[in-house]
Order: C-alpha cells, then sequence, then structure tokens
C-alpha cells in the first residue's frame, strides 16, 4: 500500500476536522489546505482514502464533503445519484442529521455548512 502524498494527507486532516452534522465543500477544504482552485485534487484525494474512513487510526468523514452547490456529488468514485455508493453517503450523512432534499442536495440549517478556513 503507498503512503498519501503530502497534498492528500492535508485534505485527510482537514476534512477529520469536519463535525458530525455538518458538511463542507470540496471548495473550501481545498482553499484551507492553501490549495485554491485544487477541488478535483481534493475530491480525487478523498477517492483514493481506499480504508473509506481510516487514516492514520481517525476517522476521515469524506462522506461530509459535497460540491459547492452542495449537491452530493459522489462516494467512492461513483457520482450516479441513483449508485448504492451514493445512497450510502446520503444515509450516512442523514444518520448524523444532515438533510438532504429528493434532488440529493444539502439543506442548510444552523451549523450544517462547516467553514474549515
Amino acid at each position: 500500500m503507498s503512503t498519501p502524498s503530502d497534498f492528500t494527507e492535508k485534505v485527510y486532516e482537514c476534512v477529520k476536522k469536519i463535525p458530525i452534522g455538518s458538511v463542507t465543500t470540496y471548495k473550501l477544504v481545498a482553499i484551507a489546505i492553501g490549495s485554491p482552485g485544487s477541488s478535483r485534487a481534493v475530491g480525487s484525494a478523498l477517492k483514493k482514502n481506499k480504508n473509506h474512513f481510516l487514516s492514520n487510526n481517525k476517522l476521515v468523514p469524506c462522506h461530509r464533503v459535497v460540491s459547492t452547490s452542495l449537491k452530493i456529488s459522489g462516494f467512492l468514485g461513483k457520482t450516479d445519484l441513483l449508485s448504492e455508493e451514493v445512497k450510502t453517503k446520503i444515509a450516512l450523512l442523514e444518520s448524523e442529521g444532515v438533510r438532504i432534499d429528493q434532488h440529493g442536495k444539502v439543506i442548510l440549517g444552523k451549523g450544517t455548512l462547516y467553514t474549515p478556513i
């Protein structure tokens, strides 16, 4: 198993700080780690987390990162809203108290959007 790059480790460390019941965006993570404009690279780094949740034995809640439009945009490499992977992401978020509308968009409430910057 290969060691994650410095960029990937920065992404994981930032994402680990997202509290339960909140989401952030790929763009906000990119800005927070000092790489504005690298939103897609943030998504790629999260996709590489083969343990899906663990990095250095700590939770990496990849499911708490969504697109800038607040739409559920993918999980475990899948982007189709009807895929089992994306359904899993939605179920995880809902189990943490995040509300999602019928179109797969996060419904903002107090404390829902976490800003890591």
